[in-house]
């Protein structure tokens, strides 16, 4: 997945996130593989939970930890 971030100072750039989204667990940890301008060759990892779900649509949280 790619993650574009629309305003403040990485406005224009993106995150690449890859991984196993196992939805039954309660925090799910996917690898950052890369990305665009600010964070090009960026490694890190997300924290990614469900905060609500009501199909097809969810709301989660997801804390970015990212060296680039």
């Amino acid at each position: 997945m790619n993650m574009v971030l629309t305003s403040g100072p990485y406005a224009g750039s993106s995150v690449t996130v890859v991984g196993r989204d196992d939805i039954g667990a309660p925090v799910r940890e996917l690898s950052v593989v890369g990305g665009t301008g600010q964070f090009r060759m960026a490694q890190g990892y997300v924290l990614w939970k469900t905060v609500s779900l009501d199909h097809p649509n969810a709301v989660l949280e997801l804390d970015i930890f990212v060296t680039a």
